[in-house]
């Protein structure tokens, strides 16, 4: 059957995936991690539920070393959605008391090289915000770090990125969502690269974050075209490019955006600052 293409055989991400042998080759340690929360806005909502697994990974994509799993439950303080119970399965009795070990995340986050999420821009926030002392870390992303299009993958959620990776799991809970990850890390492709020897090569490069600074209402749909997206807490739009598509970017402002005056704002962005 799983030679067939009459049928897609599907397997359980497994909890303890299988570690290689370390042959000296250079590592990095990698902080899984994924957070269930109690709405989207970091700024007014709660984490409830915070995974964290640090493993150690060569530069090529081999697992060589797994640490302990790590979750935790976490009070709001407040009555949680209907909409997050659904979600979750949590409810507020499964939370009533309960409490985030801040010393061990911490430690945890701050002995890591790195910090993967699928969706940076959604956990980073929550975290840092929760956990102010690991602000400042390297983060990169499994959903917008990874041309997933250009690799031959529909869509970017994770639960049908791993239906294309021949898995499937338990989601929106915290530990499933990281050992999920865990596994899509590892996975090799076709050509033989693993998943992670790809995100590392895109995330650590830098990039140029553009602000189109006081662009004139009409040319917002010229900027939503172009790939700019609208960041309601700074009022601008704003797009991040490679360092080699600056000068272009630069002409193309001049030409559709601020040929009556004005002009963009740049700043360098590293997976220090990305996400963020």
């Amino acid at each position: 059957m799983d030679a067939s293409d009459d049928y897609r055989l599907l397997r359980r991400v497994p909890e303890e995936p299988p570690i290689e042998p370390d042959d000296g080759s250079p590592t990095m340690s990698v902080a899984v991690v994924d957070v269930e929360t109690t709405g989207l806005d970091p700024d007014s909502d709660r984490i409830v539920e915070l995974a964290i697994r640090r493993i150690r990974m060569t530069l090529d994509g081999r697992l060589v070393g797994l640490g302990e799993r790590r979750s935790w439950l976490e009070d709001p303080g407040r009555p949680l959605d209907a909409e997050v119970v659904r979600l979750t399965g949590l409810t507020d009795a499964d939370l009533e008391g309960r409490r985030i070990d801040d010393r061990t995340a911490v430690s945890v986050l701050r002995a890591s090289d790195l910090v993967v999420a699928h969706n940076a821009g959604f956990d980073r926030p929550f975290v840092e915000r929760r956990l102010p002392q690991v602000a400042g870390g390297a983060w990169a992303c499994t959903c917008n770090d990874v041309d997933w299009a250009a690799l031959g993958f529909e869509g970017r959620s994770l639960s049908h990125l791993m239906f294309q990776l021949g898995m499937f799991f338990d989601g929106h809970r915290a530990a499933s969502d990281v050992a999920a990850l865990i596994a899509m890390l590892v996975h090799r492709l076709r050509d033989g690269r693993a998943l992670f020897e790809v995100l590392l090569e895109t995330a650590r490069r830098d990039t140029v974050l553009v602000d189109a600074v006081d662009a004139p209402f009409e040319a917002a749909r010229v900027l939503r075209a172009r790939g700019y997206r609208w960041n309601q807490r700074d009022r601008r739009w704003r797009r991040e490019i490679g360092e080699e598509a600056l000068g272009a970017e630069c002409e193309w402002l001049d030409r559709k955006v601020y040929s009556s005056g004005g002009a963009p704002a740049y700043s360098r962005v590293t997976w220090r600052e990305r996400h963020a």
